[in-house]
């Protein structure tokens, strides 16, 4: 293991990625100093994290626009450097049993340009950097007030996280990662022979396609209100949840189970690659989920 030295990363993937390479990268050296180029739902929302962060102007659009052009920037200058050998530069190795490294040194040895990697696996989760990610205390005052207007108590609510956006063509748009409404609800009537007072929180980054399918259900509820919000809620609901193959959905019941030893997880077998039944990525089969298969009918009905 490396210890100490600078890393250098740039922000890839959602919220639900950055919470499994941040821990990644403290597995690969404890006391190196992160240096990043966004992430910042994983600053403002998590405890616990510490990282240096590139800072840009963001007023308005044009400093969005300005933003993204420096990030573009620094980003072509880092890729020059790793090619030049003037950085090391880290990569994954994929494997089923845990993130290996492998790591290209450059001319300065202790500089580490972290360029490829997801590290979606359960034992970074629980190594020591994952496990001291904490949500930021005014989600969890949002989460709070949020499932206190519903009815049941804690242990009765689950979420049930529906994933659509670009899983509707990822990881191709054969075999797609998104899961039909007819899956889902087959998962919510498995989770209600369990728990007969189960008592549902949707959530999904497309609002009015769970407004159609899921609104007017008893015992289910729609919310959405901010990324961060949201995952606090989903972490919130102590009974369990239906999970899509998302990091967003695993990471919120990652840290329900912490608050609740005995909260039930149905996610879709093979997870993102359930539609050529492989499991991809390969370490992402976790030993607290219960996984579902998805029959082909079930994973294109209503697309």
């Amino acid at each position: 293991m490396s210890r100490g030295g600078v890393i250098v990363c740039f922000e890839r993937g959602r919220l639900g990625n950055q919470l499994f390479q941040y821990p990644a990268m403290r597995m690969f050296s404890p006391d190196a100093r992160i240096v990043a180029v966004g992430m910042d739902d994983v600053r403002r929302g998590f405890e616990g994290v510490a990282m240096s962060r590139l800072s840009f102007s963001t007023k308005g659009e044009r400093g969005r626009q300005w933003r993204h052009f420096k990030a573009y920037c620094l980003s072509w200058a880092m890729r020059i450097t790793a090619r030049m050998r003037l950085v090391s530069v880290v990569d994954e190795r994929e494997s089923v049993d845990g993130p290996h490294f492998k790591v290209t040194p450059g001319l300065f040895r202790r500089v580490f340009y972290f360029r490829s990697g997801w590290f979606q696996c359960e034992s970074v989760a629980d190594s020591p950097s994952g496990l001291g990610l904490r949500l930021n205390h005014k989600y969890h005052v949002v989460a709070r007030r949020t499932l206190a207007a519903l009815p049941g108590r804690l242990a009765d609510r689950y979420f049930v996280h529906v994933r659509r956006g670009d899983y509707t063509t990822f990881p191709s748009p054969e075999h797609p990662a998104v899961l039909s409404y007819a899956w889902y609800r087959e998962q919510m009537s498995r989770v209600r022979e369990r728990n007969p007072n189960a008592v549902f929180v949707v959530t999904s980054d497309d609002k009015p396609y769970v407004e159609e399918f899921f609104g007017g259900i008893p015992g289910v509820f729609i919310v959405h209100l901010g990324v961060l919000e949201d995952f606090a809620v989903m972490a919130g609901c102590l009974g369990g949840g239906v999970l899509s193959a998302s990091t967003f959905a695993w990471w919120a019941a990652c840290l329900a189970r912490r608050e609740s030893a005995d909260a039930y997880f149905i996610a879709p077998r093979y997870w993102v690659g359930h539609g050529t039944q492989s499991w991809m990525p390969l370490g992402i089969e976790t030993s607290w989920i219960e996984y579902v298969d998805v029959a082909r009918s079930c994973a294109s009905r209503d697309r």
